[in-house]
């Protein structure tokens, strides 16, 4: 009886060991699925995280760096005084447009929120304002109106851009804090496995250990990975804050809050007023309001900034020790995700000393206009005097530069001014692979008519020479005395044949004309054309050169270099 129920006891142990033993391994499989499982799914959704975070990352800061070096670009082209120059730069400013908006492109294709497609409507619409600004200045630079391009620069063209990475800036924000968010998601699952498994048993203890290990691996790389995105969206930003560096240099800054309680100003302000920031920081910015504005100015532009829209005008603020000082101003407020302003920044730029110049000439304006009025018989004389004046010393200018330019005899170019149309020509011809040609011709034996029929004679021969000459010649090509009895052609745009062809017509017709006194005479032509490592010393040489030869053979003939 003992023994049977020994027996009992032990099958009924036994029983419960297996049980154990299979309850145990049924913990041991479903702590590895389980730990494989969420490992699996932990890694699909950080990969999937990484993957579209880079890619934003990538996108944004292509449109930041293209928008930050159109900046610079436009700044650039208002600033050179090079056409050709200032074209390239137009290129350019042209093809960063074409990047920033592929870029853009490549964003709006990934799996964004609706914040930030929200944030990206904003940078849409002051793109939208921005590139018309753009475009003015350049419009304006190639009317030749620099000044009136830099002041489009400063007041409307660099606010409005500054808009756009102002919205860029904040979606980098946001791109942070998400990836802060998931990072710490991450940490937490982890932190949870661990525990799901360590709570497993002595019995799975062993394999528990083994799986942690690997998840704990796994999960570190997926979170450095994921925390080298946060480091790159913090370079992002380091960058950014340069930007801000540099627009505090350049502009008076300040930042409100929905209140209008003043949380931020840069030195340029503090500098402009008169007050430490610790004096405007808390306060409201009706300390710097003067009574230079009527109530509605106020009312107009707070309706304006309150329903989220951009406000630009001209604003007086009275400095710290009474003076006014007035502002060019952009406010731009910042919306939270109801659509209501949270903050507003102000950029502005003094024109203090703009607006005194105009009261100045306004006030020089009415006392003249009163003398004027006064004086108006006396005035008027002088004034005519003063034209007449002008126009003498005008037209003295003008003689001046002519004779300068100007051969006295001929009234064709002289050595000098065929010099710098040399050197220019051939600098343009081979800057865009234009063909070029010079012509070197004079009077054969002019000494003889010299010596027959006095200098007068030959002066009037001369005279008459480049009359005949500059009759049959293109209008865009450059005729000059070189010196004495010989003349230069500088063909532009014409080849080898084109320049033979000009020189036997004119030799022919200087054979068959009939000159004062001396009747027929002959003039000798020697032709080259430019080539690739040319000089002017070089052409000319080479033209001579061949004249030589051309006298040489017999004079009254054509010969090419």
């Amino acid at each position: 009886m003992q023994q049977e129920t020994n027996s009992a006891t032990q099958t009924t142990a036994t029983r419960w060991i297996a049980a154990g033993f299979a309850l145990t391994i049924l913990l041991m499989i479903s702590l590895i699925s389980f730990g494989l499982s969420r490992l699996n799914a932990i890694s699909d959704t950080v990969d999937g995280i990484v993957n579209s975070e880079l890619a934003a990352i990538e996108s944004i800061y292509a449109m930041h760096s293209a928008a930050r070096e159109r900046s610079l670009v436009l700044n650039d082209i208002t600033n050179t005084s090079d056409l050709f120059e200032r074209d390239e730069m137009i290129q350019r400013f042209t093809g960063l447009a074409g990047a920033f908006g592929e870029s853009r492109r490549r964003l709006l294709n990934l799996s964004l929120s609706e914040k930030e497609k929200a944030l990206l409507e904003k940078q849409r619409q002051f793109t939208n304002v921005a590139i018309p600004l753009q475009l003015q200045v350049i419009e304006l630079v190639q009317a030749g109106q620099i000044d009136a391009a830099q002041r489009q620069l400063a007041l409307n063209a660099v606010p409005a851009q500054n808009r756009v990475i102002a919205v860029l800036k904040e979606f980098l924000d946001h791109k942070l804090d998400k990836s802060e968010a998931l990072a710490e998601e991450v940490r937490s699952e982890r932190q949870q496995a661990h525990v799901f498994m360590l709570s497993s048993g002595v019995g799975a203890i062993l394999l528990t250990v083994a799986i942690l290990f690997s998840v704990n691996r796994r999960m570190s790389g997926l979170v450095s990975q994921l925390m080298g995105t946060t480091g790159q969206l913090r370079t992002a930003l380091k960058d950014i804050e340069y930007e801000k560096l540099a627009m505090d240099k350049h502009a008076i800054v300040s930042i409100t809050d929905a209140d209008g309680r003043i949380t931020y100003v840069n030195e340029m302000l503090t500098k402009a007023c008169g007050y430490s920031r610790d004096e405007l920081i808390g306060q409201n910015h009706r300390i710097l309001k003067s009574d230079c504005h009527p109530q509605t100015f106020f009312e107009e532009m707070w309706q304006t900034i309150l329903r989220g829209s951009v406000w630009q005008g001209e604003l007086c603020n009275r400095a710290k020790d009474g003076s006014y000082c007035w502002m060019a101003t952009t406010i731009v407020p910042f919306l939270d995700d109801a659509g209501q302003p949270y903050q507003y920044v102000a950029i502005r730029t003094d024109i203090t000393n703009m607006k005194d110049a105009e009261k100045i000439l306004l006030r020089d304006k009415e006392q003249l206009e009163a003398l004027i009025q006064e004086r108006a018989g006396e005035l008027t004389e002088a004034n005519k005097n003063l034209l007449a004046e002008i126009k003498r010393r005008q037209e003295l200018e003008e003689d001046l530069r002519t004779l300068a330019s100007t051969d006295k005899l001929t009234g064709i170019f002289n050595r000098r001014a065929l010099d710098e149309a040399i050197r220019k020509e051939i600098e343009r011809a081979k800057r865009y692979r234009h063909p070029m040609s010079l012509i070197l011709f004079d009077i054969d034996n002019f000494k003889n008519i010299n010596d027959v029929f006095g200098h007068q004679v030959g002066d009037a021969v001369l005279s008459e020479l480049a009359r005949l000459v500059g009759g049959k010649i293109r209008v865009h090509d450059v005729f000059a005395r070189w010196g004495g009895e010989e003349f230069v052609i500088l063909g532009v745009s014409s080849d080898m044949d084109g320049c033979l062809r000009l020189a036997e017509k004119l030799r022919d017709i200087i054979e068959n004309h009939s000159f004062p006194d001396i009747g027929k005479m002959s003039c000798s032509f020697g032709v080259a054309v430019l080539h690739d490592d040319d000089t002017a010393v070089s052409l000319v040489k080479r033209a001579d050169e061949a004249l030589y030869r051309a006298k040489q053979g017999g004079r009254n003939r054509v010969q090419a270099a």
